[in-house]
């Protein structure tokens, strides 16, 4: 008697169609077999009718597993800008069964995604220094320069603080000029975080905090500013106070995020905020100064009589970058008990009810932004401040404030009591993104539109970035993806979830929070082109199953590899989008084999040969090492003499075998060792904290030498724990052997 079940037709799934280009695709499906042998094809066409197969006139054998299997076919001669419908179809003995219809489109003559280049931005070997570029990171628009932190420094460092601070600029043939560019400090009990607070748009110059007196005017143990060559290295004092209080309140963590508030592209003038009082018309507290090399120090934060305001100033938008000052510097607006605006010396009121009968002083606001020529600064109030300004309980009151007419217009109403209830503001001030506690929203050209009942601002903080021209806006929902909205169709679309309708994975637009020089990262460009990193496989390319880099215009398109078993991270971008930077451990060209994470420039038309020069010739062997047409190879002497002996002749050295250490780096998995051999042999690398690792030398010469650390130090050096790493390196073979030892301290 069987007990067997019924003999079934295969279960079949049509997949999404990948590596789509003008005239290929590659089909893609899932065939389960239900235990019995069965065979599969493609069906494609233009229409339904489909008219072509893939194999063309065979069936593929799909086998008898249990288990689903996914079928893979590549199609070619497709027309380009063509949409195409295509299914999978497959049978065994029991039946045929076909999945749904899906279609691809081809790519058009304007669709094809640009070659990028690789680039390795920072150095092969950054002796030990360890790239933390997710945050206080800052690039030049054109793509030219970056500037960097790292969460531990190179022998060379001149701070002592959280993070050391890099630049590297972008030469004719190579990445070059990577340096430390933060001010030498006298360390301090506590906890600091980085010297250098901004980077000039040129990359000439940098604004830097320390407790030295690097140019006169300086305080020796005091908070100081400076302005630092970054081509001479020379320093022009800035501001300062004495005593070591005002070096803690200017440069310590968090405090020295919001210095910068804006400046000329070399910095010639500057905006910047600070609580050490900096000028003898200070009453304490926080205060807006600006500095120029011509009109030197000059107190901003004035009322409208001229005195100074008495209460502190707050900083714009909490962690958030927004501007507060005009692209020139001629206008400049806090907050401090209320909102103003300052031009031209003059400061004017602008929280202030224009309904009659109202108390004519400065109400309370929180500042939000100012448009880059100064005309229109944002804010938010708690008090209805126009006749039509309605909002429900819990809410606050968004204003636009014209400079030219002097007018106060209301926009919406906006999260209450909350210093970051406003995504951002176009450059044109005509677009505003904000929460109102139902989710995002946009005013635009005086309408208000919903966009997501995404609780943007609660669920995800900073997640959110809104380009120059106001018409995208991008953030991570609640979903735990990357979306985008068009205001000029008032439509989103989700730019990280899967074609296929599958589960998308974790993603990420940028690390929240106020970065160096207030520049948040360009996670789009003013197109659309939107930047994010995901583990989701949004591209047939990417198969690693790890984060990757992606840019999204229409569609998806992989920016880093997608290859190998590394996660890549999405760091900036230039303004328009042909350098995309990431991090990452893997090594892209041939020169990066530290295993050590850095910042990878893919750049449209990109790529240097010199990152990825030709291996050497191996070494000869006997024979191969005569020059031809020099006649017979003679062997040269034996290198020993014999000596007697009771067990008969012995061989001993005449020359000493000699193996020194030229240079050890550390990366975050691994250890690099360049050793000098003084002859071939067997070179085996041993010790506390690493995997035993071996590699032959051919002959006399330097070499290098990658060791895994244990996974235990792995853990540790993620955690920036404190352990030590010993090392010996023996070298044995030929006639005698060596060895020399290295140990180090890692973690803080």
């Amino acid at each position: 008697m069987s007990f067997d079940s019924p003999l079934l037709a295969p279960g079949v799934t049509t997949g999404v169609a990948g590596s789509v280009t003008e005239s290929e695709a590659e089909l893609t499906g899932t065939v389960d077999t239900l235990g019995a042998q069965t065979t599969y094809h493609f069906e494609y066409g233009l229409t339904t009718n489909y008219g072509s197969r893939a194999p063309a006139s065979f069936e593929a054998p799909a086998g008898n597993s249990r288990t689903p299997r996914t079928v893979t076919k590549a199609i070619t001669g497709l027309q380009s800008g063509t949409t195409y419908h295509y299914r999978l179809v497959a049978k065994n003995s029991a039946g045929e069964n076909a999945g749904n219809d899906r279609t691809f489109t081809t790519e058009g003559p304007d669709d094809v995604a640009p070659h990028r280049g690789y680039e390795q931005v920072t150095p092969a070997d950054k002796e030990g220094a360890q790239v933390v570029s997710d945050f206080h990171v800052q690039t030049a628009a054109d793509g030219s320069a970056i500037a960097v932190s790292t969460s531990s420094a190179t022998p060379d460092a001149v701070g002592s603080r959280m993070r050391e601070n890099y630049v590297s600029y972008r030469g004719a043939s190579d990445w070059t000029d990577w340096q430390n560019i933060d001010a030498p400090q006298d360390a301090v009990s506590g906890l600091w975080d980085a010297s250098t607070t901004a980077v000039s748009s040129d990359f000439e110059h940098a604004l830097v905090l320390s407790n030295r007196a690097l140019a006169p005017g300086g305080f020796a143990g005091g908070g100081n500013i400076y302005i630092k060559d970054l081509r001479t290295g020379e320093y022009t004092f800035v501001a300062g106070a004495p005593g070591s209080v005002a070096y803690r309140e200017l440069a310590s963590v968090q405090s020295s995020e919001g210095v910068y508030m804006a400046g000329a592209p070399d910095f010639s003038w500057i905006l910047f905020w600070g609580v050490p009082p900096f000028s003898p018309e200070a009453t304490g507290g926080a205060a807006v100064y600006r500095w120029s090399r011509t009109g030197g120090l000059s107190l901003e934060s004035r009322l409208p009589d001229g005195t100074v305001a008495p209460s502190a100033v707050q900083l714009p938008g909490g962690k958030r970058a927004f501007p507060t000052a005009s692209a020139q510097g001629d206008v400049v607006a806090f907050d401090a008990g209320g909102v103003f605006r300052r031009a031209n010396g003059q400061t004017t009121a602008i929280s202030v009810s224009h309904i009659v009968g109202d108390p004519p002083g400065p109400q309370p606001g929180l500042l939000d932004a100012v448009t880059p020529d100064g005309r229109y600064v944002f804010f938010h109030s708690s008090v209805p401040l126009t006749t039509d300004a309605v909002a429900a309980v819990g809410l606050d009151f968004a204003y636009r404030y014209d400079a030219v007419t002097d007018e106060l217009r209301f926009v919406a109403p906006v999260t209450q009591f909350n210093e970051n209830a406003v995504y951002g503001v176009s450059d044109d001030g005509e677009t505003v993104y904000f929460d109102d506690n139902s989710g995002a929203e946009v005013w635009r050209n005086g309408q208000v539109h919903n966009i997501t009942a995404d609780r943007v601002l609660l669920i995800n903080g900073f997640q959110t970035y809104v380009t120059a021209n106001g018409r995208y806006f991008a953030w991570i929902g609640n979903d735990g993806q990357a979306h985008r909205y068009d205001a000029d169709t008032d439509q989103s679309v989700c730019v990280s979830c899967p074609s296929d309708g599958s589960p998308g994975a974790s993603t990420r637009l940028f690390s929240s929070g106020r970065g160096i020089g207030n520049h948040p990262p360009r996670a789009m460009t003013e197109t659309g082109l939107i930047f994010f990193d995901t583990a989701a496989r949004l591209v047939t390319a990417d198969h690693n199953g790890t984060k990757d880099v992606y840019a999204y215009g229409d569609r998806p398109t992989l920016i880093s590899p997608g290859d190998g078993a590394y996660d890549a991270f999405f760091v900036d971008a230039s303004a328009d989008g042909s350098d995309v930077f990431f991090q990452t451990d893997e090594g892209l060209v041939s020169r990066d084999t530290d295993e050590s994470s850095d910042v990878y420039d893919a750049r449209v038309g990109g790529g240097f040969p010199a990152q990825s020069p030709p291996p050497p010739p191996a070494p000869c062997v006997r024979a191969e090492c005569g020059e031809l047409g020099s006649g017979p190879v003679i062997s040269p002497p034996a290198s020993s003499s014999t000596t007697a002996g009771s067990s008969g002749p012995k061989r001993t050295n005449q020359e000493k075998v000699v193996l020194s250490l030229s240079r050890v780096s550390f990366g975050s998995k691994s250890v690099r060792i360049t050793f000098k051999a003084s002859q071939r042999g067997r070179v085996r690398v041993t010790g506390s904290r690493v995997t035993t690792t071996v590699r032959n030398v051919a002959g006399a010469g330097t070499y290098s030498i990658t060791a895994s650390l244990s996974k235990k130090a792995q853990a540790m050096r993620h955690a920036h724990k404190k352990f030590k790493v010993s090392l010996k390196v023996s070298l044995s073979g030929g006639w005698g052997s060596a060895s020399a030892k290295y140990s180090r301290t890692l973690g803080k």
